[in-house]
């Protein structure tokens, strides 16, 4: 949802500079993704509350969410806080159909299954 964020706002910013009217929607504040861990699709919406801040929560729930901060870092990671809690964050593959996505946390590697529809 970050980096979607960040294409939409260097899009918005290119289409103005060539002095187009960019539609509004390059700057949607709301992102749905779908992430399949261990065998569970997880679908989040995740929505951009300030120009790092992100509100977090499954879709159809509206009492459970959790807010993060995300910054880039200089090296291409990513530096998520949660809850107080700073972990430093690398995405090794964006997934595709055969693959999925695959993140690395705090040394860990996550790796997401690709939706098989």
């Amino acid at each position: 949802a970050y980096d979607m964020s960040l294409a939409g706002e260097k899009q918005f910013a290119e289409l103005l500079q060539k002095g187009q009217l960019p539609p509004r929607s390059l700057l949607k504040m709301s992102h749905q993704v779908e992430l399949i861990l261990n065998g569970v699709k997880y679908k989040l919406i995740c929505t951009r509350k300030g120009q790092n801040t992100f509100r977090i929560s499954v879709q159809g729930s509206s009492d459970g969410f959790v807010l993060t901060n995300v910054r880039i870092l200089s090296d291409g990671g990513y530096l998520i806080e949660i809850g107080g809690t700073s972990q430093v964050a690398y995405l090794t593959n964006k997934g595709d159909v055969a693959t999925g996505m695959r993140l690395n946390v705090a040394g860990s590697n996550i790796v997401f299954s690709p939706d098989y529809d």
